[in-house]
């Protein structure tokens, strides 16, 4: 015979009252419901859970020490429960994310801040790695979403919104020797020393196809980092190096930075949220969605 949750829940009103008429007014049913129940606790386990007295009701020991797995028992159910309705509502779940450095500080980490106080309660995986890598781990799969530059058609099967956009250009400090050139043309910074990203990154493809495109052999990288934030930036500021590199600072520089005004090597790229076409979209994926829509106002124009 089966014990379901509501026979538990008759067993500790009554367990609480001493009562069954008065469990019975608690728990909105019947006497006779509350007594078929008890009846059928005590013929599943065997056992007398309580003595009838003249009184009402008081617990056996077999009674005392189910009283107290049934307490555990309820406690976990309701907790499933509330999670159940939190998981329905976009307030709990796990995220799984992909994101590139610079979209994260540009954009993500506002969009945390603001889901603290929709839904604490959900939780976030985040992958941090170039945009390629991001895009094949949601092709595959093994990610929900991915925030990345988007510069390219995408396969058929992949969806973006783009929710803004960032610049890459070279920077060096205000006083850099190059500055002191009349026209500063790609021949004149091959002897330079660079900070570029790793060659997986899209920034450095297009670093690379600038200068073979001129005829000119792409300079090397004397440091070498996928993301520019703020103690790159002091390395600049004191240092004859130049940057080349995407930075949650987007176009607001130190004042101690500025960027060469070569147009070749600036790059405006996009900011996108990408997934799956045919993805269903849990209500924690909602909630999330939504959060980096009123974060960045992008105005959503599609519908799921």
């Amino acid at each position: 015979m089966t014990i379901t949750i509501r026979d538990l829940s008759y067993f500790l009103s009554v367990a609480e009252i001493g009562s069954l008429s008065q469990a019975a007014r608690q728990c909105h049913v019947t006497q006779p419901a509350i007594s078929k129940s008890l009846v059928r606790l005590e013929s599943t386990l065997n056992q007398e859970l309580f003595l009838r007295t003249s009184g009402g009701v008081v617990l056996t020991g077999a009674g005392s020490e189910f009283r107290r797995h049934a307490q555990r028992v309820v406690r976990e159910h309701d907790e499933v429960m509330r999670y159940a309705v939190s998981c329905r509502e976009g307030k709990t779940g796990l995220l799984k994310i992909g994101v590139t450095r610079p979209a994260f500080d540009a954009i993500v980490s506002s969009a945390l801040i603001q889901i603290e106080n929709v839904a604490p309660l959900i939780r976030f995986q985040f992958d941090l790695d170039a945009a390629d890598f991001l895009l094949a781990s949601l092709e595959s799969g093994h990610l929900d979403m991915a925030i990345v530059p988007v510069r390219t058609e995408l396969p058929p099967y992949l969806q973006v919104d783009v929710l803004g956009s960032d610049n890459v250009s070279a920077i060096v400090r205000v006083g850099h020797p190059i500055l002191s050139h009349s026209l500063i043309s790609l021949q004149a910074l091959h002897n330079c020393r660079w900070i570029l990203p790793k060659p997986n990154a899209h920034a450095y493809k297009w670093f690379e196809a600038t200068f073979h495109r001129a005829g000119l052999v792409m300079p090397k990288a004397h440091l070498e980092i996928n993301h520019a934030g703020p103690a790159v930036l002091n390395i600049v500021a004191n240092t004859d190096y130049i940057l080349y590199v995407p930075g949650g600072w987007n176009s607001t520089l130190p004042s101690s930075l500025t960027a060469l005004k070569i147009p070749e090597l600036n790059i405006q790229r996009d900011i996108g949220l990408v997934y799956r076409k045919n993805t269903f979209w849990t209500p924690a994926m909602h909630t999330f969605r939504e959060t980096l829509y009123a974060s960045t106002g992008y105005k959503a124009t599609h519908a799921e």
